[in-house]
């Protein structure tokens, strides 16, 4: 499992990403049945690799346009996310 819900959005990428050998950028959306998809084999392949104790982590990308919409499709995911108002940068 990955951090605490408040850790994912506050912490800097250094505190959160530092030690990791591979980061990968996942871009998804609430709006997008394929995303929906990758998100479950995504989870599967997460899961495991963590349970190997691999230094690896993955970071939401959200290309959906409305923070509640963001939240609701990211509550589920175990890994990290970029807070939504930097996803609009």
């Amino acid at each position: 499992s990955g951090p605490g819900p408040a850790q994912r959005l506050s912490a800097s990428p250094e505190e959160l990403l530092g030690n990791k050998e591979v980061v990968a950028l996942y871009f998804s959306a609430s709006w997008c049945p394929p995303c929906r998809r990758s998100t479950a084999v995504l989870q599967k392949l997460y899961g495991r690799l963590k349970g190997q104790g691999k230094g690896f982590e993955v970071v939401l990308v959200s290309l959906d346009t409305d923070e509640k919409d963001f939240k609701a499709h990211f509550a589920p995911m175990p890994w990290l996310a970029m807070p939504f108002d930097a996803a609009r940068a």
